[in-house]
């Protein structure tokens, strides 16, 4: 699920929200896929440090905190 969310942000080059703050096409099923990766692995460095950046230009980037609260405590 990792690999998935990063290929997608791969692609599309820090280009995820839209103006409005709605997700562009792909950014739904990246955070979907962190999501997932992170219910099975809470302390995933990798999922969670993606999910952070996907979120940090969101309307609600403060959904990323509780990923970002597992790094300080993991990393």
């Amino acid at each position: 699920a990792t690999v998935f969310g990063e290929s997608y942000m791969n692609t599309t080059r820090w280009d995820y929200w839209n103006a409005d703050g709605s997700a562009k096409p792909g950014t739904a099923e990246a955070k979907a896929a962190f999501e997932a990766a992170v219910a099975v692995s809470h302390d995933h460095p990798g999922a969670n440090h993606l999910y952070i950046h996907l979120m940090e230009m969101s309307n609600q980037p403060e959904l990323a905190m509780p990923a970002a609260q597992k790094l300080e405590a993991t990393v």
